[in-house]
């Protein structure tokens, strides 16, 4: 049996043994991903409580965290739209 050998799924459509592989890897970059937004936004957290700690004000560094955050937001939405762009456009290649 070889890669491009049919397989029926559960929904009664085939795939192939590729179109599973590319699912798997699309799974895990997805959690790649996550993670690190996620990593990301732990980092913004403790530099701000580090900065804190090191004695300087509040009110100054509240907007800088702020301002990272909506930079992770604004990035995690880019991340999205790719990511929906690519599945759309892989689902239609293996139609």
């Amino acid at each position: 049996m070889n890669n491009s050998q049919r397989t029926q799924s559960t929904n009664g459509t085939e795939i192939t043994k590729n179109d599973k592989s590319q699912q798997k890897q699309q799974r895990f970059l997805r959690r790649v991903i996550t993670g690190a937004l996620v990593a990301q936004a732990a980092l913004i957290g403790v530099e701000g409580n580090l900065d804190v700690l090191s004695g300087q004000p509040v009110l100054d560094i509240i907007p800088g965290m702020i301002t990272q955050g909506v930079e992770l937001i604004l990035k995690t939405q880019g991340v999205q739209k790719r990511l929906k762009t690519r599945d759309r456009n892989c689902n239609s290649c293996s139609d």
